[in-house]
Parts: C-alpha cells; sequence; structure tokens
C-alpha cells in the first residue's frame, strides 16, 4: 500500500506498507440463535521503517466485522445485534 498525504502547510509525506494475508481455515460458530461463518487468517504488516506487526484475525462476513489479536487467535464468546430505528433528517 502506497499513501500520499499532505497536511494543512502543504507538507506532503510519503509512506509505503507491505500487508501480506494467509488464509487458514473456513468454518462456522454459533452465536445466539444464528449460525456464521467464520474465516480465520493471519496478517503480516511491515512499514518503510522496517517495523513489523503480526496478527491473528477472525472475519465474519455476514457481519462484515473482524476480530483481531496480536498474541493468538481471537476468542469470540458471545455477539449480539441491537437495532435502531432510523429517523429522516428534515
Amino acid at each position: 500500500m502506497h499513501a500520499v498525504t499532505t497536511d494543512g502547510e502543504s507538507t506532503t509525506e510519503e509512506k509505503t506498507s507491505t500487508i501480506s494475508y494467509k488464509f487458514k481455515s473456513e468454518d462456522t460458530i454459533a452465536a445466539g440463535s444464528c449460525v456464521l461463518q467464520a474465516i480465520r487468517g493471519e496478517l503480516d504488516t511491515t512499514n518503510d521503517a522496517a517495523r513489523a506487526h503480526h496478527s491473528f484475525q477472525v472475519y465474519f462476513p455476514e457481519l462484515k466485522l473482524s476480530a483481531t489479536a496480536t498474541d493468538a487467535e481471537p476468542i469470540v464468546d458471545s455477539l449480539s445485534t441491537v437495532f435502531s430505528e432510523i429517523k429522516p433528517v428534515n
């Protein structure tokens, strides 16, 4: 990923990051009365300063939600959803 940013004082900064994703598995998990698809993987990220970061991820496509942890695969104990009324703007 390559990004060029310019701040309010017209100072421009360029940064490059490398992101590598490794697919681990796909299965389903129960969350309350729902059964959700869970895609598990690992991410390795390196930036311009050669700083590396490793993380574990579980992605739920139906919810467009991911859980990420740095020490081990995230454990999802429960999920809940709250629906709020959408009010039109006048």
